[in-house]
């Protein structure tokens, strides 16, 4: 076995088109490479790259390859897309030329099929000087990228790991895993294998194998997910078995059956279709109390075959309200308005209701001698007459009775201790920002220190002593 180079793998299919390919790295090969695959994204049809794509939509792929080289170098761009269980999406291998110390974009648009296992997905690039069918070698290692693919836009990409693509023994042996499509465009007869070891550009071996891929009863593979992935108390959770698939050739999914392990409300769910007419795999069940449950799932195809998966679901308690609040000016000064806007107190889930419960009142207590002041509304202003730290406490109640309260710091100054009015004309204006920038970087002790710009008083001249500035120009005193 070669210890430090390149295996390139091209595999064809019964029709003669390109089924696979893939560049494994052995070692640690010690060469200059000619080229670089510098890019590889996926984008939306507006161009923006994106990290998700949604089955049975198209997005585009775009690869960029630059050479190294002073001379045009000629050869094969061959790439593959694979879904999260290893089966290409897309083979696709262009014969192109790259300009010398330049570089070329291969774009194409990527169609996401239905049956593609959602996760994460990878896209492996390669160049070669000819096909490895020809006695083809590899310019560079294989160049990895990877995105995932989501049922639906509103879904959470499945952040899983795709399983182990290849693998070298200790005999010396190089594995490599594809698996073939689970629908009616897989295509059976004889597949044709061929790989090419490299050591260096003169030092090639390769070889050729077939395999026939036959016609068989296969089970489906029942597979599903569940949204929203944290749910609570009383809150419908959507049941999604899109990923199940059928495994054998043509085959289709006729048949789920959701049995739903909730002891306060149990529940078996069957979605029925027919060959021509598929069920949704869609299910949806409503936990009224928190707690870890089980669902099973088990689907069966066109022949009779079925398959079965169970997994866990966990339902959250339903929880209050969390208050929070915040102002502006930070700091403000006597008998100016301070704005406090409690927008983003969180809303607390009701099983009761079925949903967020929302704020009825917020309790505003400005330790100032002003009372408690209620109101429905999240923003609120209020004047202090006198300077100082209040205690600012805010206590909300929604619409099932549950309280939240918390307490933060305001501070309010005398106009006299105005800090950002550095020259203290009672106005803050160019020439406050002009002062402390003459200052700026300077300390205690060095030649340009003044201490009217340490707005903040941390002894040093920095940009947030500008900041201060600048948040309160324009202000008049």
């Amino acid at each position: 076995p070669i210890t430090d180079g390149l295996i390139a793998m091209q595999i064809i299919n019964p029709r003669g088109d390109d089924f696979a390919y893939r560049t494994i790295t052995v070692g640690n090969p010690n060469e200059t490479w000619p080229i670089e695959i510098t890019q590889i994204t996926i984008e939306d049809m507006d161009g923006n790259p994106i990290t998700a794509a949604t089955v049975d939509t198209v997005v585009r792929l775009k690869i960029r390859i630059e050479n190294n080289l002073t001379n045009q170098l000629d050869g094969i761009l061959a790439y593959t897309i694979y879904d999260n269980t290893l089966i290409p999406i897309l083979t696709i291998a262009v014969q192109t030329s790259i300009p010398p110390a330049n570089y070329i974009t291969e774009t194409r648009w990527l169609y996401i099929p239905e049956w593609a296992t959602p996760g994460k997905a990878m896209i492996s690039c390669n160049f070669y000087n000819k096909p490895p069918k020809n006695g083809g070698i590899p310019y560079i290692p294989e160049k990895l990228e990877y995105f995932y693919i989501v049922r639906n836009k509103e879904t959470k990409p499945i952040y899983s790991t795709m399983p182990e693509s290849y693998k070298i023994t200790p005999a010396g042996q190089y594995e490599i895993y594809v698996r073939l499509p689970p629908d009616k465009y897989t295509v059976f007869g004889q597949y044709q294998v061929f790989t090419v070891g490299r050591v260096s550009p003169i030092l090639i071996s390769s070889a050729s194998t077939t395999f026939t891929l036959q016609s068989e009863p296969c089970p489906p593979q029942a597979a599903f997910t569940y949204y929203p992935l944290k749910p609570y108390a009383n809150m419908t959770v959507t049941l999604d078995a899109s990923s199940s698939s059928a495994e054998g050739y043509n085959d289709t999914i006729i048949r789920y059956e959701w049995t739903i392990n909730d002891p306060y409300n149990p529940e078996t769910i069957i979605n029925e279709g027919t060959y021509t007419n598929p069920p949704s795999p869609l299910a949806y069940h409503t936990f009224e109390y928190g707690g870890t449950y089980t669902i099973a799932l088990n689907v069966t195809d066109n022949e009779g075959l079925w398959s079965y998966t169970i997994k866990p679901i966990t339902i959250y308690p339903e929880f209050g309200p969390t208050a929070n609040f915040t102002w502006t000016p930070d700091p403000q000064i006597v008998n100016r308005t301070v704005t406090f806007n409690a927008s983003s107190t969180q809303l607390g889930w009701s099983a009761k209701l079925k949903d967020f419960a929302q704020i009825q009142i917020y309790s505003w207590n400005f330790s100032d001698g002003t009372g408690i002041i209620n109101t429905t509304q999240p923003i609120i202003c209020h004047n202090f007459t006198q300077p100082g730290n209040y205690s600012v406490t805010l206590t909300v109640v929604d619409e099932v009775n549950r309280i939240s309260t918390i307490t933060k710091i305001v501070q309010i100054l005398n106009a006299s201790e105005v800090p950002w009015d550095v020259n203290g004309d009672r106005k803050v204006d160019m020439i406050d920002l002009w002062l402390v920038a003459l200052a700026y970087g300077s300390y205690p002790g060095s030649p340009t220190w003044d201490p009217r710009a340490d707005v903040n008083g941390d002894e040093k001249v920095d940009m947030i002593d500008i900041w201060l500035v600048a948040l309160h120009f324009g202000e008049q005193y």
